[in-house]
């Protein structure tokens, strides 16, 4: 399986999780809360009665905490995701050449800038309080330069200082990276994009995902930074896991086109 797959695959599983956990608070309630008579009387045994009635005493819980939760895990899977088409790329493109020189001139240009403002941390030792390998950065650089064979790029240069991934931010790191832009007419042909957005035309299906995108980050930010009373409900969880599907999916096709034609 080549990374670029990989990468969408490993992020639909872990989206898988997150969709089961959502899917086992639905079970509590189509199975034991309404038919909590029902096992009460099948249940012969004092502690199955007792285990019963300690379960059915969280049933006016509000779900929304739960969905909370997960978005925000599911909005890191997509982050996760972008880090890791990234490095599918970088690497498929040093693959492809000699030596670092033979790279795409904007590939090269940024991956120097962008270098060069990682290393401005390294008398901290860390990037904004996260550790990093300074030295594997320069060794990196310093093969570059010197034109040697089997360089390596660091990728993570690219996203170490993106944060979250918003529209904005993710048309400038496949602009970076040489790839087509996250939001054309080609993002617009995917099916699962088209059926939740409820259009046809592709540039439409392109114009929903990104304003689609910035929206879940954007709630995304409200809940992590303390926004308690946002309330969300099952259906709105569920179509925030079908439009990351269909979306990374999306990327997914597009960046591989990008790539086959290297």
């Amino acid at each position: 399986m080549d990374p670029i797959e990989r990468a969408l695959k490993t992020a639909m599983a872990q989206i898988e999780e997150a969709e089961g956990t959502a899917r086992i608070r639905n079970a509590y309630f189509q199975i034991v809360v309404s038919n909590a008579q029902t096992l009460f009387e099948v249940f012969s045994e004092a502690p199955q009665k007792k285990e019963l009635v300690q379960a059915l005493a969280n049933k006016n819980i509000d779900g929304s905490m739960l969905y909370r939760g997960l978005l925000i895990q599911v909005n890191g899977i997509f982050e996760k995701f972008v880090h890791s088409i990234c490095e599918a790329v970088l690497v498929e493109k040093a693959r492809k050449v000699s030596f670092f020189c033979d790279m795409e001139e904007k590939v090269r240009s940024e991956y120097i800038h962008k270098s060069a403002i990682v290393l401005t941390y390294a008398k901290k030792g860390n990037v904004r309080g996260a550790s990093y390998d300074f030295g594997g950065l320069q060794t990196s650089l310093a093969r570059c330069f010197l034109g040697e064979e089997n360089f390596q790029i660091k990728a993570d240069v690219f996203t170490k200082m993106m944060g979250n991934c918003t529209s904005s931010k993710l048309k400038k790191l496949f602009e970076a990276l040489c790839l087509t832009d996250p939001f054309s007419d080609r993002i617009g042909t995917h099916p699962g994009l088209k059926s939740i957005s409820n259009e046809r035309s592709k540039r439409k299906v392109a114009n929903f995902a990104m304003k689609t995108l910035d929206e879940q980050i954007k709630l995304r930010n409200d809940i992590a930074h303390g926004n308690l009373t946002k309330s969300i409900s099952s259906n709105e969880f569920q179509f925030s896991i079908q439009f990351y599907k269909g979306y990374m999916e999306a990327i997914t096709s597009s960046t591989k086109e990008d790539i086959s034609i290297l």
